[in-house]
C-alpha cells in the first residue's frame, strides 16, 4: 500500500475476501485484502504462519536491495515520488526511514530480482526530467 489513506471495510467470516477485492477492482477501485486476527490471538496466528512449510520462498531472490537513499528536508517528498513511480511500474517498494526526522536517511528497497529494472526506471525518469512527468500527469 502507498502512503495514501485507506478505509477498512469489515465483514464476517462468510465473506470471501478475494472475491470482494476482485469485485471492487472490476469496478475500478483500488482494493487490497487484509487479514485481521484478534490481538489476543496474534502470537498464535504468527506461529501458525511461520510453521507453514512450502509457502514461503526461502531463496535470496526476494531479498530486499536498496536502490536509493534520500536524506534532508525534502527526503520524504523524494521517497514518495520514487515509490509512486515504481509502484505504477508494477514494482513493490519497501521504505525504511523515520518520518519527520530529516536528519535520518530514507532507504528505498525492492526485491533483488527487480533492482536492475527499478534502477533503469529511475534513471529514465531522471533523464526525461520534470517536463516529461508533467506531461504524463496531464495525459492521465
Amino acid at each position: 500500500m502507498s502512503n495514501e489513506s485507506w478505509v477498512i471495510i469489515r465483514g464476517g467470516a462468510e465473506l470471501d475476501a478475494a472475491e470482494v477485492r476482485d469485485q471492487l477492482l472490476a469496478a475500478g477501485l483500488d482494493a487490497e485484502v487484509v487479514v485481521a486476527v484478534r490481538a489476543d490471538q496474534a502470537e498464535d496466528a504468527q506461529r501458525i504462519l511461520e510453521g507453514g512449510e512450502g509457502e514461503a520462498d526461502p531463496s535470496s531472490a526476494l531479498d530486499l536491495e536498496t536502490i536509493a537513499v534520500f536524506q534532508g528536508v525534502d527526503a520524504e517528498m523524494q521517497v514518495a515520488a520514487v515509490q509512486g513511480l515504481l509502484e505504477q511500474s508494477g514494482i513493490s517498494v519497501v521504505v525504511e526511514g523515520a518520518y519527520g526526522l530529516p536528519s535520518l536517511p530514507f532507504e528505498v528497497k525492492v526485491a533483488g530480482t527487480l533492482a536492475a529494472s527499478a534502477r533503469e526506471i529511475l534513471a529514465q525518469a531522471e533523464a526525461d526530467g520534470p517536463a516529461a512527468a508533467d506531461a504524463a500527469a496531464a495525459a492521465s
